[in-house]
């Protein structure tokens, strides 16, 4: 008992090959050691009854692991909570099948997949977004709190989480035949991770799977969105870049995609998706937006001098007005074209979105209210955008010509208006006047524009 239960006689201890061997204390009470008779295993143990008078046995831990008085100590612990009312062995059961984090983002992406999980705007999860998701739950969430049981789940693990991701924990190359992949972290994508770890715990707290919110409350650090716009000595220096990617007078795709991105305001998936037919007589028929409903195509105000250039690089032998020049489908990507135009032009801190937001930083230089500029950008904040062709807003198609053709002029283009357009005479002759981008005189109309 109590006075034999010492280090030594523990030590001592031998496995008996038929059955396992108990040594029992009287302090406290039902705390032991029990050897494995096939392994001899040592492990402290605490044999109690719960308030039903049931006999519980727990597992407390290793010995070897454990000293004898932390043994001693959390045997106590535990014989207390049964004099609460608890069943320490119902306790450990319960964890053991309750949901890890790991198990909760696989059941929210398997949801997600399915469409039974719904955006705020009471749609699918779009499959651009589940990608987002699916990176960064394999590659910050799972790694760094993915086994901690969801219950468990705290406001500290959170923060944890949080600053591993700001300072690169997560961070990794990795490269393969065909594939190559680089998280870098930073405080974007700790922002971004949190945001949808909160959303996880939403739909956890929906099916009851957890009380609370742990990410409520989280101070994430500035995400560092872009705001980065071009200025009008930074257009002419990009212009003038992409002039100097012509060969023989035709212009790479991708430097057709680049133009087009600064005079549309598109998002670069919206663009390089558009087919030839999608270029209409006042707006761009978009088949799939980051806010519009699927199947459901939005149609965003295009101003002139952009329709123009638009309609100048059809040749009606393919659907897509950005065919990719190495396959059949479209072009999917012009970030290393950019990047290079950039580092040509002297440009830093650039990307194709930049011309997003220099689209609609030169829009607010014209005095367009944000709920303007909003509706030309294809914002879902916006309900002036609209559904049908017929129903954009000439307000909206004003703003998109005056926007449209200030870029040209601060690009350089000389794009040809159709003389149908109103912008083709006064009061805005701008891109009439601006020197032509390409040799020998060639202007965006140019059939040696086209490959």
């Amino acid at each position: 008992m109590a006075d034999n239960f010492t280090q030594r006689t523990i030590e001592a201890l031998q496995a008996d090959p038929n059955k396992d061997t108990f040594l029992w204390s009287s302090d406290p009470p039902g705390f032991g050691i029990r050897v494995k008779r096939s392994s001899g295993l040592k492990s402290f143990i605490v044999q109690y009854r719960n308030k039903y008078n049931q006999s519980k046995r727990l597992t407390i831990g290793r010995y070897g692991i454990l000293t004898l008085k932390d043994a001693r100590d959390l045997a106590k612990a535990a014989l207390a909570k049964v004099a609460a009312g608890l069943d320490p062995v119902e306790t450990v059961k319960k964890d053991k099948a309750a949901l890890t984090v790991r198990d909760m983002c696989d059941l929210y992406f398997d949801h997600a997949e399915q469409g039974i999980l719904l955006t705020r705007n009471g749609t699918p999860k779009k499959h651009a977004t589940l990608s987002a998701d699916k990176g960064r739950i394999e590659r910050h969430i799972k790694p760094l709190i993915g086994s901690i049981p969801l219950p468990e789940l705290s406001f500290a693990d959170v923060q944890r989480m949080h600053h591993g991701i700001v300072t690169g924990k997560t961070a990794l190359e990795e490269t393969r035949p065909g594939v190559h992949i680089r998280v870098t972290g930073g405080a974007g994508a700790a922002a971004k991770t949190v945001k949808l770890l909160s959303a996880i715990c939403n739909y956890a707290q929906q099916h009851r799977l957890l009380t609370q919110n742990p990410c409520t409350n989280i101070k994430v650090k500035p995400d560092g969105k872009r705001t980065r716009h071009l200025t009008p000595a930074e257009y002419k220096s990009l212009r003038l870049a992409i002039t100097n990617t012509a060969v023989n007078g035709s212009f790479p795709m991708h430097a057709r995609a680049i133009i087009a991105l600064a005079l549309t305001g598109c998002r670069k998936t919206e663009l390089l998706s558009l087919h030839e037919n999608d270029v209409r007589a006042d707006c761009l028929r978009l088949r799939e937006t980051k806010t519009s409903k699927p199947g459901q195509p939005e149609y965003r105000p295009c101003g002139d001098t952009a329709l123009a250039y638009l309609n100048s690089l059809k040749t009606g032998k393919t659907d897509w007005l950005f065919p990719s020049p190495t396959k059949d489908g479209p072009t999917v990507n012009v970030r290393k074209f950019m990047a290079g135009l950039c580092q040509a032009a002297d440009i830093e801190g650039v990307s194709s979105h930049t011309l997003r937001h220099s689209y609609a930083t030169v829009a607010n230089e014209l005095g367009y209210s944000e709920y303007i500029i909003a509706g030309l950008l294809g914002h879902s904040r916006t309900s002036v955008t609209a559904t049908y062709a017929h129903q954009v807003d000439h307000v909206l198609k004003s703003a998109a010509d005056r926007v449209s053709a200030e870029i040209a002029e601060r690009m350089g283009l000389n794009i040809i208006l159709p003389e149908s357009s109103p912008q083709a005479s006064p009061p805005h002759p701008r891109p009439h006047t601006a020197p032509s981008p390409f040799p020998h005189g060639q202007n965006e109309n140019s059939a040696d524009l086209h490959p």
